[in-house]
């Protein structure tokens, strides 16, 4: 916790990321990256209640508090927005001209010098199963995410849209071994782990009837395989539908399971057709 705290280098509650520094390792994302930042509120919170467990109660207090600061900044940062702020917050006159208007989920990326205005599925995802995001802004979020058909061809594409070659975001290493051309791997691949999550996701929203209607997709995206049924893809073309990445992928598998647990449905019970 002290090494990661050593990379919010300003001290002002989010971490400063290295390009291409988390679980998207062939891809140009930096500084203040959602994923990242949600990870961070959360380690903060867990860290808090270990030492609760622990009954070091003044240092959990210290770092459960700082867990609300995180996610007051995550929101105010990266969901830009013209309403006036939920939370008294002091608001100067650079950020009012700088205002990148009203968004519909949680901004990909923000830089000193740029934004993402991309949407990172996964960050928005677990931003809400978090606690970061209130019902009614992921409702916003799961509107937007399910209008574009990120759950299309599977559930589902980790990014939307994918990043072009000649876009400002396109780096010249995307192409080693082809890894992230469009709608492939991190650029827009499709990746089941991510599709377990999508599942609970929807279902947290109160849509039980959908969420049974992505789990069973999501059973049969599970099922493709490069060479035999069930191989648990690592991830499927974003495009194609077709399976490109490495076999026999735990967490394809643990995720998968997770949303058959939080739905209360067994797998033996899914349509076998």
């Amino acid at each position: 916790m002290n090494w990661l705290s050593a990379l919010d280098s300003n001290n002002d509650g989010l971490l400063e990321v290295p390009e291409a520094g988390d679980w998207t390792d062939l891809f140009g994302r930096s500084y203040h990256v959602l994923y990242d930042e949600v990870l961070w509120y959360r380690a903060n919170v867990s860290f808090g209640r270990l030492l609760e467990f622990q009954k070091t109660f003044d240092r959990a207090a210290e770092y459960l508090r700082w867990s609300q600061l995180i996610r007051g900044k995550i929101l105010n940062a990266f969901w830009p927005s013209t309403k006036t702020r939920e939370a008294p917050v002091q608001v100067t006159f650079a950020e009012q001209q700088f205002s990148l208007g009203d968004s519909s989920y949680l901004l990909a990326e923000i830089t000193p010098f740029s934004f993402s205005w991309r949407c990172d599925v996964l960050g928005n995802i677990l931003a809400f199963l978090n606690n970061v995001l209130d019902v009614d802004r992921a409702r916003v979020a799961f509107k937007f995410m399910w209008g574009v058909g990120v759950n299309d061809p599977w559930p589902v594409a980790n990014l939307y849209p994918t990043v072009q070659a000649g876009d400002p975001d396109w780096r010249a290493y995307y192409t080693v071994n082809l890894l992230n051309l469009p709608g492939h791997y991190h650029n827009g691949g499709v990746w089941p782990f991510i599709g377990g999550m999508w599942v609970r996701f929807i279902h947290r929203l109160g849509l039980y009837e959908a969420a049974c209607r992505e789990l069973l997709r999501l059973a049969q995206l599970n099922r493709l395989g490069k060479n035999q049924e069930w191989e648990f893809n690592e991830w499927v073309h974003g495009r194609t539908g077709k399976p490109m990445g490495k076999c026999y992928q735990a967490w394809s598998a643990a995720s998968y399971i997770r949303a058959c647990q939080e739905l209360q449905i067994s797998p033996e019970n899914l349509p076998h057709d």
